[in-house]
C-alpha cells in the first residue's frame, strides 16, 4: 500500500502544485534586489543578472536567497538546494515548501515530509496538501479543502474512496448539489459503470470551457472516437497530458512522426519519473520500428 500511495502522490500531486518564484517578490520599496529581478525577468540574456543577484548575496542580502534557490532550480539543483537552505536559515519558510517540491519530484518522500511540515509549521498553508498525501491524514485533507488549496478537493474525494471512507458519497452528493466539478462527478459515474452519465456531465463541461473535463472527455474518446478526441484537445496549451492523448492517437493511426512529437512535448512539460514513464511504451516502440528518433 505505502508504495502504491507514493506512485499516486508523485504523478497526481506533483504537476498540480508550483513552486513559490518570482511571482512571490514582495517589495515595500523599490529596492535593487526587486530591479534585478525585474531585467532578469525581462532579460533573453540572463546571467548577467544571476551573477549581480549573487553579488548582492555575497554582501549579505538575504532576500536574494530564496531567488537564487528559484533561479537554479531550472538549471542546477544542486545551488538551488544550497540557496534554499541558506535563505531557510534567515527564516524565509517558502524555500521550506520548495524544498519540499524538489525532493518530492526526486522521490524522496521523507526529506520532502520534513520539508513540508517545516514550511506549514511556519505559516505556508500551500504545504497542507502535500502533507496530507505523504501522511494520508483526513484532518490535514479537510484543512486544505476548507482554505481552498488548489487541487484540495479533488485529492480529499481520491482519497475518501481509497480508504472506503463513508464519507466519500456523502461529499459526492455535496459536489453534484452545489458545484459543477465536472471531473469528479463523472469519475464517479465512471465508478459506478455509468459511463454514458459520465459523457453527458463531461460535455457539459467541455461547453463550459473546463479543460479537465475537456481531456478526460478526449480520453474516453481517443480509442472510438480519435477524431472527435483530436478536435478537443487541439487547442489545450495548459494541461500537458492533452499531449499525452494526442500521441496516443497519431501512434494508433501509425502516423509516427506525429506521435513522437507529441510524446516528446508531454515528456518536457512533466515533472516526475511516473509521469514520463506514461508515454515510453509508445516512444520505444516508435524508436525501435521507425527512424524518427535519430534526430533525437
Amino acid at each position: 500500500m505505502k508504495k502504491t500511495k507514493v506512485i499516486l502522490i508523485s504523478i497526481l500531486t506533483v504537476s498540480a502544485l508550483n513552486a513559490f518564484d518570482f511571482n512571490n517578490f514582495v517589495s515595500e520599496k523599490k529596492d535593487k534586489l526587486s530591479s534585478l529581478i525585474s531585467q532578469y525577468e525581462a532579460a533573453i540574456d540572463k546571467s548577467p543578472y544571476v551573477k549581480k543577484i549573487e553579488e548582492l548575496a555575497k554582501k549579505g542580502n538575504e532576500k536574494s536567497y530564496f531567488y537564487l534557490g528559484a533561479i537554479y532550480e531550472k538549471v542546477d539543483k544542486n545551488k538551488a538546494i544550497k540557496y534554499y537552505k541558506k535563505a531557510l536559515e534567515v527564516k524565509d519558510y517558502r524555500a521550506a515548501y520548495n524544498l519540499g517540491l524538489l525532493y518530492l519530484k526526486n522521490g524522496n518522500i521523507m526529506e520532502a515530509k520534513t520539508y513540508f511540515e517545516l514550511a506549514y509549521n511556519n505559516g505556508i498553508q500551500e504545504a497542507i496538501l502535500p502533507l496530507a498525501e505523504i501522511k494520508g491524514d483526513k484532518k490535514l485533507y479537510k484543512e486544505a479543502v476548507d482554505k481552498k488549496i488548489p487541487g484540495a478537493l479533488e485529492r480529499y474525494v481520491i482519497f475518501l474512496k481509497t480508504t472506503n471512507d463513508p464519507e466519500y458519497n456523502k461529499i459526492i452528493k455535496n459536489i453534484k448539489k452545489e458545484s459543477k466539478d465536472y471531473v469528479l462527478i463523472a469519475e464517479d459515474f465512471i465508478n459506478k459503470n455509468k459511463l454514458n452519465k459520465a459523457i453527458e456531465v463531461l460535455k457539459e463541461g467541455v461547453k463550459n470551457l473546463d479543460e479537465k473535463a475537456t481531456v478526460m472527455l478526449a480520453d474516453i474518446y481517443s480509442k472510438e472516437n480519435p477524431k472527435e478526441a483530436l478536435k478537443l484537445v487541439e487547442n489545450i496549451k495548459e494541461n500537458p497530458y492533452s499531449d499525452f492523448i494526442k500521441g496516443k492517437i497519431f501512434f494508433q493511426e501509425k502516423d509516427y512522426k506525429k506521435a513522437l512529437d507529441s510524446l516528446r512535448k508531454y515528456q518536457n512539460s512533466v515533472s516526475t519519473d511516473q509521469e514520463k514513464k506514461l508515454a515510453d511504451k509508445y516512444i520505444k516502440s516508435i524508436c525501435e520500428n521507425t527512424n524518427y528518433c535519430l534526430d533525437f
